[in-house]
Parts: structure tokens; sequence; C-alpha cells
């Protein structure tokens, strides 16, 4: 009987020791953040002697910056022996951790026992990290525009007991809003490097309309991000709220599965789009050619490869797939980002917005047609803009919307590739 209990206890203390082998957080990590943009008051008296830039100036500019940093802000973690030595059991960080110097805080990201990221909310000290019942993340919507970017709504609810608003009670907020929203999609933000470690940018999306958002209620903040996104394919990306909850300030940050809409340009699309076309063309008729349809092909393959220019490659792949045909007016190449709009509508637009397209199309000198449609980025101009159509082959995109005082950017898209024939 009494060696029963021995072994009873025996067994019971391995049982405690395996316990407390995976459980137990005793194993300590340290490692430590610096605002990179904190500094103490006063830091503005720091300047470049007579604004002349020049490596004793700078210097003493630097060590005056120094004199008004914060010291390190230590990160301390707890993970049991079993994640130590096997990597099985309690990390001794969380997904993120607030970090606070003065009056600045960040968002600590960590993966595992790495500090991997870091990002700046802003300036308040206090900041509670996914406080409960404050705010919902009730639904989140993506729709596609025409010039390469994603409409994103996303809709909250106050779920707490106090008015959330965008800054502190009694702050100034002519525009009447009550939270600050931001967003993360794979391949958009404007992250750097401070320290050797990523910072991750504000993708700011908006903010909510409708003055201060009381218990119970609503509201939805809009706003476009670059189509970075695959199409047809499922990815992940997260929803920043900050805002006041009765005058204390909150972040609150959500993960969501999202899928990219497709752009619904397909065969059917494009026989609705040239049946608008002959419409157009008096009832001449354009007719699809299977030639014209390969050559689409390989145009695209070719142009996508260089989307700064425009129509690049055109004169090498005419002569290489339709020798004889390079320097006469026997075809002509038109490209269209059709986004989400519809057939009919897009044959609308273009009308207002690219003319010499849609003069070629209505052209009823020709009378055969090839296309393909695919996926790739763009060099899109940024509205509004005194010029929308490149006038020919070969010119840099960049260059010629600059010289008109516009900008351009880079975006994933839908191209149509349409090939017209004699």
């Amino acid at each position: 009987m009494f060696s029963k209990k021995i072994k009873a206890v025996a067994v019971g203390l391995v049982a405690l020791s395996i316990v407390g082998l995976f459980l137990v957080p005793v194993v300590t990590y340290s490692q430590s953040v610096n605002i990179w943009y904190a500094y103490k008051n006063g830091v503005r008296t720091c300047s470049l002697s007579g604004g002349i830039i020049n490596a004793t100036n700078e210097a003493a500019y630097a060590r005056c910056l120094a004199s008004y940093k914060y010291p390190p802000a230590n990160i301390t973690g707890y993970s049991s022996i079993s994640y130590r030595l096997m990597g099985i059991g309690f990390p001794p960080y969380p997904a993120y951790v607030l970090v606070t110097q003065g009056n600045f805080s960040a968002l600590a990201y960590f993966s595992g026992t790495k500090l991997i990221a870091a990002e700046g909310i802003c300036c308040y000290a206090n900041t509670t990290v996914d406080p409960p019942n404050v705010i919902a993340i009730q639904n989140v919507t993506f729709g596609l525009t025409n010039f390469g970017l994603l409409n994103v709504t996303v809709s909250l609810k106050n779920i707490g007991q106090a008015q959330v608003t965008r800054g502190p009670i009694g702050s100034l907020d002519p525009e009447g809003r009550s939270a600050l929203v931001s967003i993360e999609v794979p391949g958009y933000g404007t992250n750097s490097s401070q320290g050797g470690l990523t910072w991750i940018g504000a993708n700011f999306l908006g903010a909510c309309s409708g003055g201060p958002l009381s218990p119970g209620s609503t509201c939805a903040a809009s706003g476009t991000v670059p189509d970075t996104l695959p199409y047809n394919r499922t990815f992940t990306y997260y929803i920043e709220v900050q805002g006041f909850a009765g005058g204390n300030p909150f972040i609150y940050r959500e993960g969501f599965q999202g899928h990219r809409p497709s752009s619904g340009v397909d065969s059917a699309w494009v026989g609705q789009f040239i049946g608008a076309v002959d419409k157009a063309r008096g009832g001449v008729t354009l007719s699809e050619n299977s030639t014209l349809d390969r050559f689409a092909s390989l145009r695209f393959s070719t142009a996508v490869s260089q989307p700064d220019i425009s129509d690049y490659g055109l004169s090498a792949d005419t002569a290489s797939f339709l020798p004889g045909s390079g320097a006469s007016p026997m075809i002509l190449e038109l490209l269209f980002f059709p986004g989400s709009s519809g057939p009919l509508t897009y044959a609308t637009e273009l009308q207002q917005i690219a003319p010499g397209h849609w003069s070629a199309l209505t052209n009823t000198a020709y009378s055969q047609f090839g296309y393909f449609i695919g996926s790739g980025p763009y060099e899109f101009v940024n509205l509004p803009c005194p010029v929308l159509e490149v006038p020919s082959a070969g010119i840099n995109i960049t260059q010629y919307f600059e010289q008109a005082g516009c900008t351009v950017g880079l975006q994933q898209t839908t191209w149509l590739v349409i090939i017209l024939g004699k």
C-alpha cells in the first residue's frame, strides 16, 4: 500500500514536471525598441548652424538630436522551457505589443522570439490596444475602379458604452468624423527601415463620417488602394481603427481573409463591346480573325514587359509575326484597361476619355479584329489630367504625362489588347 502511494506521488510529480515544461513561463526574453521619431520637448532647438550643410554641422546636429532621444523601450517576455528547447508551447511575446516613449506610441510586431517590425500609432502614450467592447469591424468590401485601383469600404459599429471620436473630447474636428481607419494589403504600403528595423507605413484609408459615433451606432470609412493583388486569389489583410472612446485613446486591429474580385472581362464582355462598336460603325461590322487573336496574345506578352513604354515592341512583333505589314497601315493596335466597367458603359466612356481610340475602332476601313485578355501592370495617369491618351507607339508614358503636369502610378489591372486589320 505504501509503495503504491509512493508510485502515485512519483507519477504526479512527473506529470507536474511535464506540465511545467510546457506551460510555466520561466525563460526570460528581452527586446528593445527605439521609436525613431520620438524626441523629448526642446528638440526643435536643434538645427544646422546657419542652414549650411557640411560634415561638421551635420555631426553637431546629430549630437543635438541624440541628446533629446528617449532611452530604448525594453520589452520583456517569458516562455516555457519546451518553447526554448523545441519551439513547442507558449512563445514569449504576442503577435504585437504596445511600446511607449514619452508621449509617443508604437506597435512592435513579433514572430516567435524575433522582433520583425514596428508601426507608429501617433502621439498618445496611454493608448489601449485591442480593447474589448469598444468597436467592431462589421464588414469590409472591395470593388474595382477603372484606373487600376480598388475601392475599399469598412463598416464599423460602436459596441461600447461611450462615444467614439477621432480625437480627444473637445478637440477641433471641422469634418465631424469619428474614427480613423487604415488598411494593410499585400504589396501596398510605405514601409521604411530605421535603425535596422522595418517600420510599417500608415496606409490611411479614410475616416468615419457623421460625427461622434454613439453607442450602438454604425458608420463607414471608404478609400482606394492600388490594385496590387493577384486575380482570383485569397489574401490576408488587416484593418486598423484608431480613435478615442470616452476620451481615452485606443487602437483596434483585426485580420481578415479576402478574395480579390475578378475583372469581369471575358469573351462575352468583348462580344458586347464589339457589338456597341459595330453599332457606332453604322452596321459595318468587325469580324473576328484567329490570326489577329494570336498576334494580340503575342503583343500582350511583349507590351506588359515594359508597361511604361506605349505599344512596346510593336514594330518588331509585327515584322516577325506579320511580315510585309509592318511598314503599312494594314493593322492597328489598341490597348484598353476597362477595370470594372460593363462593356456598354466602357464604350460610352471611351468616347469621352479616349476619343482617338474610339475613332480608330469606328474606322470602317478596318474590317477584322483580334483580341487578348491578360492581367499585368500598367502606368495609369492620376486624375485630373488635361491629357488622357498617348498619341503613338514608343513613348515614355511617365515622361509624357509628367510634361503635361500630371503624375502616374504603376498598378495591376486587366489588359484588353485589340488588333484591327484590313
